[in-house]
């Protein structure tokens, strides 16, 4: 049978894999150990060629979690909720997911943020309107 040798994107541990017991999906070959890894580099700016296709580059190549996350605060901007922040999502105002302006994005929990995209709620100048 034929190895594949390969290091993870990630963690950069060295790997191999027997060919036939690899499923081979859209990238063909495995690029992470585990799944561990493969999401935990997905969350990270600098390994590019990993991320879905929905964390699309504004243009300073920059991607709108990371940019709302360090200029706003960390917690739901209309619950104020901040007890788990890895939970909370951003959402594009504009619903432009390539819009990655800063005036263009706000932090919200998961309750606040299906309330807005349900359309149960407005948002107007960056508040929950009923």
């Amino acid at each position: 049978m034929k190895i594949y040798k390969y290091s993870c994107l990630f963690c950069k541990k060295e790997n191999s894999k027997l060919v036939r017991d690899y499923h081979f999906g859209k990238n063909k070959l495995p690029r992470f150990c585990n799944r561990n890894c493969k999401d935990l580099a997905s969350r990270i700016e600098n390994i590019l060629d990993c991320r879905p296709k929905h964390y699309s580059k504004n243009n300073n190549s920059r991607y709108s979690r990371p940019v709302a996350f360090r200029n706003y605060s960390h917690r739901c901007e209309n619950c104020f909720y901040d007890i788990y922040v890895k939970i909370l999502e951003v959402h594009h105002i504009d619903g432009n997911k390539r819009n990655n302006k800063l005036d263009n994005l706000i932090i919200l929990c998961p309750n606040c943020h299906s309330l807005l995209t349900l359309k149960i709620v407005k948002l107007e100048n960056r508040k929950f309107v009923f």
